[in-house]
């Protein structure tokens, strides 16, 4: 049997986005308000861990490596719109767990 359970988180619990190296687990973990700007995070997402020098896997100017940096640039504006306003944003995280 699997039971579910489901948690909402707004964006504005989430403290930081974390970047970890799938080779060696190095990681980096940045504030939501400090997040850079989008050129920012988009040379992050193309470089390569600075730890292992494993590359992240992204091509310049891919729309996979412009989606990558514009989510944690929208993130960060998104928890400043949000601030006082009567519209509430939540995500929806669901965790199985087998008995």
């Amino acid at each position: 049997m699997t039971r579910e359970h489901k948690y909402s988180i707004e964006p504005s619990e989430i403290g930081a986005l974390r970047y970890e190296c799938r080779n060696c687990h190095a990681a980096v973990s940045i504030p939501i308000e400090k997040i850079p700007t989008a050129q920012q995070l988009h040379q992050l997402c193309i470089g390569s861990c600075s730890y292992c020098q494993t590359g992240w896997g992204f091509h310049p100017n891919s729309e996979e490596a412009r989606a990558f940096a514009d989510f944690g640039v929208g993130l960060r504006k998104i928890v400043g719109a949000l601030d006082s306003r009567n519209l509430k944003l939540s995500f929806e995280i669901t965790c199985s767990e087998k008995e």
